[in-house]
């Protein structure tokens, strides 16, 4: 169905930007000054080979099942779990304020 693709696709598409923006806002807090821009250029290099990817990820998936929605539903269940550690990695990393 065309809905569950579209759902699909902006769940993937939620997670991924909240992933980005994690990945960035570390980034520029662990890093210094000088090797930021050197780090920024080698993640955007990551984010688009991994665009640039996911196309071939979908069809390997797609091997399992032939239904288009359930490649976007178990590609959305992946990075909904790594979002997710990414997260409680982040929350369990800072000590708590008194």
């Amino acid at each position: 169905s065309l809905i569950f693709v579209g759902i699909g696709a902006c769940v993937c598409n939620l997670f991924i930007t909240i992933g980005t923006s994690y990945m960035f806002n570390a980034l520029s807090e662990q890093l210094p000054v000088d090797v930021l821009n050197t780090a920024n250029s080698i993640a955007l290099i990551g984010c688009n080979l991994g665009s640039c990817t996911i196309s071939f990820i979908l069809k390997a998936i797609g091997l399992f099942n032939p239904n288009l929605s359930f490649a976007y539903m178990c590609y959305a269940i992946m990075l909904f779990v790594l979002s997710a550690g990414f997260f409680l990695k982040s929350i369990l990393a800072k000590p708590a304020k008194i």
